[in-house]
């Protein structure tokens, strides 16, 4: 059991890499998209700050998914905060419109 935690723990890991890594790269947005999907189906709590940045991207399917990610790893209402604060942070209508979208 600890092998495959510790398998799950790895791949989370290198999802994370993988968008960090190529976030400025339109033409690997598709792998992106799949990769911060992921991220939320595992629940990788280690992910979040990425997540967040990935709110600002241009590519709206992106910002998207990076928010239902949150929303799978955090629960509806503390991503919808977590959203909510980096749009006033950031003053962005994209993201604000997120937030307001998921409440």
């Amino acid at each position: 059991m600890q092998a495959m935690d510790r398998n799950a723990g790895d791949a989370a890991l290198a999802l994370d890499r993988f968008v960090r890594r190529f976030n400025r790269f339109p033409r690997h947005n598709s792998m992106r998209h799949e990769a911060l999907a992921a991220l939320g189906y595992r629940k990788a709590e280690n992910a979040v700050s990425t997540l967040l940045s990935e709110l600002t991207d241009e590519n709206p399917s992106i910002m998207r998914t990076a928010a239902r990610s949150l929303e799978c790893i955090m629960g509806t209402e503390n991503a919808t905060e977590q959203i909510f604060r980096r749009a006033l942070k950031d003053a962005n209508p994209d993201i604000e419109s997120l937030a307001r979208a998921m409440r």
